[in-house]
């Protein structure tokens, strides 16, 4: 054999050599076996770390978005509730601008039926409008009253005026319109 041939110098450095690197390359093993496990376990530590932290995070985002949420809701009621409130005092104040409208229109209609030169006037076209419309009589009467009834009609912002006897009977109006003639009571209107 080979070894036979070494001399005893050689054989004793071969042999201190296994006797040396033996343990060593066992203890190596042994010892990155170990380390493999504790990097593994380092990295699933740290790995479960990084996870509670983003669950932290992305919980504590959704309850700031649910806060959020929360203000906005409050924000919509809010402003609903004003805008109800705003309604409700702008429907008064058109009330009562709807309601002094009627109360003038109801008081110069009173001064209106008081002035002879309009009642006059309804007496003498319900004589006249039995006659006809496309009478003599009626047509020179209207002739005579209409410049002051539109004058009337103009001064108060009205689109037509309506004289109306009696019995119902449309006996005048400034526009001569489809109701000119008309009865209110029997009629389409």
């Amino acid at each position: 054999m080979k070894l036979n041939k070494l001399s005893l110098k050689a054989k004793l450095l071969v042999l201190f050599l296994l006797v040396g690197v033996i343990p060593f390359a066992t203890a190596s093993i042994v010892g990155l076996w170990k380390s493999g496990d504790a990097l593994e376990e380092q990295a699933f530590n740290q790995l479960t770390s990084v996870r509670d932290i983003k669950k932290g995070q992305i919980e504590s985002f959704f309850n700031e978005r649910k806060g959020d949420m929360g203000v906005l809701v409050e924000t919509v009621n809010t402003l609903r509730d004003e805008a109800f409130k705003k309604l409700v005092a702008i429907r008064q104040i058109k009330k009562n601008q709807i309601e002094g409208y009627f109360r003038d229109r109801l008081a110069l209609m009173g001064d209106v039926q008081k002035n002879l030169r309009f009642t006059g006037g309804v007496e003498a076209f319900a004589q006249t409008f039995a006659l006809g419309l496309d009478s003599d009589a009626y047509k020179q009467l209207y002739d005579k009253r209409i410049a002051g009834l539109k004058v009337f009609c103009e001064m108060f912002g009205f689109y037509d005026v309506f004289l109306i006897d009696t019995q119902g009977n449309v006996v005048f109006t400034v526009a001569k319109e489809a109701d000119w003639g008309a009865n209110l009571v029997s009629g389409s209107l």
